[in-house]
């Protein structure tokens, strides 16, 4: 199976593709094919988009309504230049087979013409379904398979009402089914802050007319979710689609009602998509910004404070009293969602799924009173738990003041968290609430608690949960109907027959949780009994990740490993394990048990930390982390002459000191991706380089089949950016692994910066067998790829932060480590200009220089850091 994103639109479209190396574009391929369970190789996305020739699917600095479409004499939009370079794109530059592969449309296309005055939202919409037409039959498809994927128009220098009327077209194509449009992201909480006004990079001018790398990555997320789920029909079974029934949370809160409930207050219900509850508000989200309420022909009122009531409802006040016919708005026009002109991402009321509240466009009627009951809401679908039983519930309630919210409880033990109804049993309607477990034959008890009982004085006022009915494995629960009036439990039983074959030993499963340099690995088994032991981990009373589920059975042999990743610091770390839902059927046969079978930290065993956790509660060990100390001075080759006094400038030429959040495309031009190394132990795959914590994060990945991902970039300057490159001079980079691994390690060089030839390399920093080497290589009499090296190896742990320095001029190259010597090539010194490379590396077993394969050393993941790379000019 193989889908198609189809991105097309004008220079914002352009920078989304271009940011960072790709970066938004693969993020959004990578979460569809997770979404969708595909692997990305038998089952697959292609994204197509190219500008800069006469078959394009970008064309910057064009208006849609005036240059891709046009009218012709009798006043019908037909294609104009543009529209016919785009299907010149699918005729030619996509095979007859990718033409055939169901196709999103993903439109970042508002930006021109959210500058047209007079512009009418059915206009827009027409010229769109005529461009729509125009592409399904180039594709040789209708609508059913080629959905058109819109980003709502963001924030541009137009004017308010073209946005409007533009968002206004997209809402209503998305509302015709037989059309098949989707809002795929919404995108008023951008920084837009790519153009550099004033001239000075230490600044930025947020809310300029181009995305930065960041934003593109916003809308990447989003828009991810809501093509998977336009897609849902190709997901396969057992994916996070499927298990979602083709419904995951991709919309975010629909402002569904307001109401006053003061002279300047409004009350505002949200219904949510698949997610539960609201995020914690950014302190400009509480000043209210983005809200507005509008009366035609008369004064607008901004909001001054929005405080959370409940799961799904606001408070919301305004600067003046609110008068009669107003309608509610969430970012209209312009809208940016920004406070003083500052960054927008971050700043709107999101979910728990981190999506945005939206209003329609036409905006939302303010009741007339506080009594107007808010409009009844469609079934949620939600779900819970892992394991082979599904337990369904089907809820509803008595809408009051908010909603109910209620637990769920099997056998005592909760599943999930705090639920919120949605559907109202008024509406006929009710959510479907999927629990998942391993609950053993037998009888089990499951209770419902309801949370949050609400009473106004009279029926008609009374906030009620209510279970209208249940299945267990795909069959009807007798007794399952449950009326909740009061706060507190109401239950009824299911019964799983008993097995006619015990269950098969399961394997040991790998897992992981938490971020940074710091590994602690962790051996668990169990005693499996009416479900598998569950349990939590916390270091320094910290819980790092959720509710892990063991596996693997003591009694197998088997374990499960669990990686925990950290900064902890030097000293001694308290570790605690705590099990979670203990039981016991009277007999040793019959008991749930958890087990740590051993742990190591950072690669080293560590002592005690075998534990039997027979009974809920925690059991503890401790790790210990050295002190940092100067390390020794890395090996010397002998005696050498200092270099001469000024031969470096000590103004800096070039660097990155990783500050941002992404990494900085103009000065990195190149992430590696797509291939395979040619010892074929890990394939290159840009989405391992990330910024993060003001350091740049490379990963080396290992993978099911064996081979790894790895990350790597470079600053070889292309046409698209000017990256970096020179002539002799001094680089320093700072840097860190996160464990010394034989077989896997990071790998600093210099590289031709015309990338047209090779040799000259100067690998700065390799790391075979867990030491350090500084090689030279050069081109022999041979030509080109005729290579000829000369390699220093010495002792380094380079798992701890070091200061790699090359000082390169016409009679050497010298490497230093935290300023100390450790060798100088005085031959075959490369003579023009080189880029920087920063990269990982992966031996394959019959690499013996490099020690092999890191498969089967227990280490799965290893993380580069790197603080800072600078370079300073050779002077002389």
């Amino acid at each position: 199976m193989e889908l198609n994103v189809l991105i097309r639109g004008q220079s914002n479209a352009l920078l989304f593709a271009q940011h960072a190396g790709w970066a938004a574009p693969t993020a959004m391929r990578k979460e569809i094919e997770k979404l969708l369970g595909f692997d990305g190789v038998t089952n697959r996305v292609v994204v197509h988009v190219d500008w800069g020739d006469s078959t394009s699917t970008v064309h910057s600095g064009t208006s849609f309504l005036k240059e891709w479409m046009r009218k012709d004499a009798s006043g019908q939009w037909v294609a104009g230049d543009l529209t016919k370079s785009l299907l010149g794109y699918i005729a030619h530059d996509m095979t007859a087979a990718q033409r055939a592969n169901p196709t999103a449309v993903f439109w970042l296309h508002s930006e021109s013409d959210s500058t047209i005055h007079g512009l009418s939202a059915a206009d827009w919409a027409a010229a769109v379904r005529a461009d729509a037409a125009l592409v399904r039959q180039a594709l040789g498809q209708s609508a059913e398979t080629v959905p058109y994927m819109f980003v709502s128009a963001h924030p541009y220098w137009g004017n308010g009402a073209a946005h409007q009327a533009i968002r206004l077209g997209m809402e209503t194509l998305a509302a015709d089914a037989g059309f098949n449009g989707h809002i795929a992201a919404r995108a008023l909480d951008l920084d837009i802050d790519n153009d550099d006004y004033d001239g000075n990079p230490a600044t930025r001018e947020y809310g300029g007319s181009h995305i930065s790398a960041s934003d593109a990555m916003v809308i990447a997320a989003r828009a991810a979710r809501s093509i998977a789920e336009a897609f849902a029909q190709y997901a396969l079974p057992d994916s996070p689609m499927a298990l979602a029934g083709g419904d995951i949370a991709n919309l975010g809160p629909k402002v569904v009602a307001a109401r006053p409930v003061g002279a300047r207050t409004l009350e505002i219900d949200v219904e949510h998509d698949g997610a539960a509850a609201f995020a914690k508000l950014h302190p400009d989200a509480a000043k209210g910004v983005g809200w507005s309420v509008h009366v035609p022909g008369g004064k607008t009122l901004y909001a001054t404070s929005a405080t959370i009531l409940d799961g799904d409802t606001l408070r919301v006040t305004f600067d003046g009293d609110l008068p009669a016919g107003g309608m509610l708005h969430y970012g209209y026009g312009y809208g940016r969602l920004a406070s003083d002109g500052g960054p927008g991402q971050g700043r709107a009321v999101y979910d728990s799924a981190g999506l945005p509240i939206w209003t329609p466009a036409s905006g939302v009627a303010i009741a007339a009173s506080a009594t107007t009951p808010p409009p009844a809401k469609g079934g949620a679908v939600l779900s819970a738990g892992t394991g082979p039983d599904a337990l369904v519930l089907q809820i509803s309630q008595d809408h009051y003041l908010g909603d109910a919210q209620y637990l769920v409880k099997v056998n005592g033990q909760q599943i999930g968290g705090t639920f919120t109804a949605s559907a109202t049993r008024a509406s006929g309607l009710h959510d479907t609430l999927t629990l998942r477990g391993d609950w053993g034959a037998g009888t089990h008890k499951v209770e419902v608690v309801f949370l949050n009982d609400a009473w106004g004085g009279s029926k008609a006022l009374d906030r009620n949960l209510y279970v209208e009915g249940a299945s267990f494995n795909g069959q009807t629960v007798a007794g399952a109907s449950l009326a909740l009036e009061r706060e507190g439990p109401a239950s009824f039983s299911i019964t799983k027959p008993a097995a006619t074959t015990p269950p098969p030993a399961k394997s040991g499963a790998v897992l992981s949780a938490g971020t940074g340099p710091d590994a602690l690995v962790l051996k668990i088994s169990q005693d499996h009994y009416l479900g598998d032991a569950q349990y939590l981990v916390k270091v320094n009373g910290q819980q790092i990740g959720g509710t892990f589920t063991a596996s693997a059975t003591k009694a197998s042999g088997l374990h499960d490993t669990l990686t925990l990743r950290g900064d902890w610091g030097a000293g001694t770390h308290k570790v605690e394990v705590v099990f979670l839902n203990d039981a016991w059927g009277g007999s040793k046969a019959l008991d749930r048990n958890l087990y740590v079978e051993g742990a190591s930290f950072n690669g080293q065993a560590v002592a005690g930390a075998s534990l039997a956790l027979e009974r809920e509660g925690p059991a503890s060990f401790s790790i210990t982390k050295p002190a940092t100390t100067t390390p020794p001075p890395p090996q010397n080759d002998g005696p050498v002459t200092p270099p001469a006094k000024g031969e470096f400038s000590t103004a800096l030429l070039w660097g990155d000191e990783f500050s941002g959040n992404t990494v900085d495309g103009s000065k990195w031009p190149i992430l590696y991706g797509g291939s395979m190394y040619w010892n074929g132990a890990f394939r290159w795959d840009k989405s391992q380089v990330s910024v993060a914590d003001g350091n740049l994060v490379i990963s080396l990945d290992k993978q099911a089949d064996g081979i790894w991902n790895v990350g790597g970039l470079a600053t070889i300057p292309s046409w698209w950016a000017p990256g970096f490159s020179f002539t002799y001079g001094k680089v320093e980079i700072r840097a860190k692994a996160s464990e010394v691994v034989w077989g896997a390690g990071p790998c600093f060089l210099l590289w031709p910066a015309s990338n047209d030839h090779w040799p000259p390399e100067v690998d700065i920093l390799e790391t075979p067998k867990g030491r350090g080497m500084f090689t030279n290589h050069w081109q022999g009499p041979g030509g080109d790829h005729d290579d000829h090296y000369e390699s220093h190896l010495f002792d380094l742990d380079y798992s701890q932060w070091h200061v790699y320095t090359l000082e390169w001029t016409p009679s050497r190259l010298t490497l230093l480590v935290d300023g100390q010597h450790v060798k100088t090539f005085t031959e075959n010194i490369p003579t023009g200009p080189m880029s920087i490379g920063l990269q990982g590396h992966v031996g394959a077993a019959k690499d013996e220089w490099y020690g092999g394969s890191p498969n089967g050393s227990g280490v799965d993941q290893v993380q580069i850091f790197v603080d800072y790379v600078r370079v300073y000019d050779y002077i002389g």
